[in-house]
């Protein structure tokens, strides 16, 4: 979706760039209002 790697998605989660939860087995999800205002305020 973004088209970067997934090791730039994990550095993304350590610097808290949004909010998320880590599911069993591991898994992320990402806040939606939080990824759409970070994305908002990438293009400013």
């Amino acid at each position: 979706m973004l088209g970067v790697s997934r090791p730039t998605i994990y550095n993304l989660l350590k610097k808290k760039e949004f909010r998320w939860i880590q599911l069993d087995g591991g898994k992320y999800r990402i806040s939606k209002k939080s990824f759409d205002d970070w994305l908002d305020n990438l293009e400013q």
